[in-house]
């Protein structure tokens, strides 16, 4: 596990340094794949992720790359802030003309007193 770990880290730093490059994409494929790399992190066996992608592709330009590191590191934080027993959802939809990404997770939250230390 560990050393999958290691793999996905040196991935995401590879494409950190390539350039964008925006193509069109099916975003509801690269969330699925970003879910499944996260799968393999030690804490998804204690706190499953749920993931939920419409059946209809949701093409959007972008660089799947960049967007599929964001949504990991948007999953692995939220692996991070779940409680012992919780659990990590994942869901793209369609919202209008717009697709959007959620990540979602049954931890405690951000305390209010450092709310405002978050930007």
């Amino acid at each position: 596990a560990y050393r999958l770990k290691k793999v996905i880290r040196r991935l995401l730093d590879f494409a950190r340094t390539k350039p964008t490059a925006l193509t069109e994409l099916d975003l509801a494929e690269v969330l699925a794949d970003a879910v499944s790399l996260a799968r393999l992190d030690p804490r998804a066996r204690a706190h499953p992720i749920h993931c939920a992608v419409p059946e209809r592709p949701l093409v959007i330009s972008g660089d799947a790359d960049a967007l599929k590191e964001a949504v990991l590191n948007l999953l692995f934080n939220a692996l991070d802030a779940v409680a012992r027993g919780g659990e990590v959802r994942a869901t793209a939809r369609q919202d209008g003309d717009r697709a959007e990404v959620v990540v979602e997770d049954t931890g405690s939250g951000i305390e209010p007193a450092d709310l405002e230390r978050l930007f």
